[in-house]
């Protein structure tokens, strides 16, 4: 019974029943526009939508559910549906409308490069038109065209014209592209472009476009490496994220047959910044350096992932970094970890640096609820109890939850009931979107204790020497066994008093010391030299392995 239901829901979610509900929902349609007082309103309402979703059609990744809603819009649009005569000119643009958006999810995987680049020299990016399918924009225009045809029936023949002129270029690039990606022609000029720029290593990024700032928070340092290199992404959607972060050339590669387009002679090394499945497709070419840079260090399960095990350098801020492998079973060779700091720390001011905030203001920021059971760590489901006790205490709060959560609905209406709860209380503090606006490091210094849970985001923190609460959602019987980081942070747990905690932490703070020690353990020991510089030396000894 469970095997049956579970065919039923991939086939009730599948693109032939997404087919059948739009196709349905253009008879539907037909029958209303029959309604003589809504058929002008309905040809307002159909351009404006099929703009709309031209607009956001790169969003929507779907081109088959994207034609079809333009084939929605096209079928009312027809001189006939409205009440007027169908002039043979008419009919002729209504059918090629109709033809090209039945076409163009079959020619669009045709004609869309398996590769592409953006600020690489000497290579202009193929296919812009038919990246969002072939016929995707001139079935907008050819709608819109039809939409005058219906308003103004004395145009027909200028309107049937023009549609299917634009239907025609849009057949004639998307043809054009089919051909120069059956031979190959886009292939050789990007490897020709790669091979003239002669890039020294590649950044590859794997992820949502949400992970961004897990690729933007290590470009600075490997800037400063002084040699020339591109970045290399394997979703369409995060060339233009890559294109925000660095004027470096980006480069996309949508199947792994089609990497070694990239690999040239030149590249010894590729960096990595997360544990992203994809991350295998690239650390398969074994004549390269792999090096896993991660995208913080923290006591969570993907910072002693086994996959980790596969890349030939492993890159941890301190000897923490290495120990939580052994302490959770994971055996990794220890000649393939480096400690290197965190050279992000380098912005974060050090407890008495600057004048401590007055009243006190403590930075809030829980880590999203994570994918896996045993990763859910966030504290967003008691978070309103927490912020509420600090108001009590007469603190400002910076409220700053993980980019992530905004992908999960539960999460946004908690962190709207946060963000209410804090514009109802004077005192200055900020919400989530204004706290977003600023870098976390600048939260860091802004701050003069934080409340967190079991993330970077905490261990980070430790270089600053101000005290730091840490949540316990229950994931683990004893918070403080399984996270060393625990032993130096104030604990604060779901449904009991957070005040009595929380005014020991910003008072007396008897945790000091502990949080001296850890921060060592944690983030290495940079005392004698600039932590950027102790990052930078040793991602120039993985070029020189390389």
């Amino acid at each position: 019974m469970r095997s049956l239901w579970s065919t039923f829901g991939r086939v009730a979610t599948g693109r032939a029943a997404r087919r059948a509900a739009v196709m349905l929902s253009a008879l539907l349609v037909f029958g209303v526009v029959q309604i003589p007082s809504l058929r002008m309103l309905w040809l307002v309402l159909v351009c404006v939508v099929a703009t709309g979703i031209a607009w956001l059609a790169p969003a929507l990744g779907d081109r088959l559910a994207v034609s079809q809603v333009l084939l929605l819009a096209s079928i009312p649009l027809s001189p006939q549906a409205v009440g007027l005569t169908v002039s043979p000119w008419t009919l002729c643009a209504v059918l090629a409308t109709v033809v090209a958006v039945t076409v163009d999810p079959f020619l669009a995987p045709r004609c869309t490069p398996d590769a592409h680049a953006r600020y690489l020299p000497g290579f202009r990016t193929p296919g812009r038109l038919t990246s969002a399918g072939a016929f995707l924009y001139p079935t907008v225009v050819a709608t819109v065209l039809l939409a005058l045809s219906a308003i103004w029936p004395q145009a027909d023949v200028v309107t049937a014209i023009a549609t299917v002129l634009v239907l025609g270029a849009g057949a004639g690039v998307g043809l054009a592209d089919a051909l120069a990606k059956r031979r190959g022609t886009w292939n050789r000029r990007l490897r020709a472009a790669v091979e003239a720029y002669e890039p020294a290593f590649l950044v590859y990024y794997s992820g949502p476009r949400e992970g961004g700032y897990q690729l933007s928070m290590w470009l600075p340092y490997l800037e400063q490496l002084g040699k020339p290199f591109a970045i290399l992404v394997r979703e369409e959607a995060n060339v233009a994220l890559a294109a925000e972060v660095s004027s470096r050339p980006v480069l996309f590669i949508r199947r792994v047959e089609a990497m070694p387009m990239v690999l040239t002679d030149s590249v010894t090394t590729v960096f990595y910044v997360n544990n992203e499945i994809k991350n295998a497709q690239g650390v398969r070419f074994l004549d390269l350096t792999h090096v896993h840079l991660g995208h913080g260090d923290s006591d969570k399960p993907p910072s002693y992932s086994p996959t980790t095990g596969m890349f030939d350098l492993i890159f941890v801020a301190g000897q923490a970094g290495i120990d939580r492998f052994a302490a959770h079973g994971v055996s990794i060779p220890a000649e393939k970890f480096r400690l290197v700091g965190r050279p992000q720390l380098a912005e974060v001011q050090r407890a008495g640096e600057a004048a401590a905030p007055s009243p006190h203001t403590v930075l809030y920021a829980p880590t999203w609820r994570g994918g896996l059971p045993d990763m859910t760590f966030g504290s967003l489901a008691f978070g309103y109890e927490l912020v509420d006790a600090l108001l009590r205490l007469g603190t400002r709060v910076i409220f700053r939850p993980h980019p992530y959560s905004s992908r999960d609905a539960a999460s946004r209406v908690q962190i709207q009931r946060i963000d209410d709860l804090l514009r109802a209380h004077p005192g200055n503090h900020l919400t989530s979107e204004v706290a977003e606006s600023l870098s976390v490091f600048e939260c860091f210094n802004a701050s003069s204790a934080l409340v967190s849970d079991i993330s970077s985001i905490a261990s980070d923190y430790l270089i600053s020497g101000k005290p730091f609460a840490l949540t316990d959602t229950g994931v683990s019987a004893n918070l403080a066994d399984e996270f060393p980081l625990a032993a130096c942070a104030y604990i604060l747990r779901a449904g009991t008093d957070h005040e009595p905690v929380l005014s020991e932490m910003l008072g007396s703070d008897p945790l000091r010391p502990d949080r001296r020690r850890m921060g060592t353990y944690y983030l290495g020991d940079t005392s004698d030299r600039d932590p950027v510089d102790f990052f930078v030396a040793a991602a120039r000894a993985a070029l020189a392995r390389g």
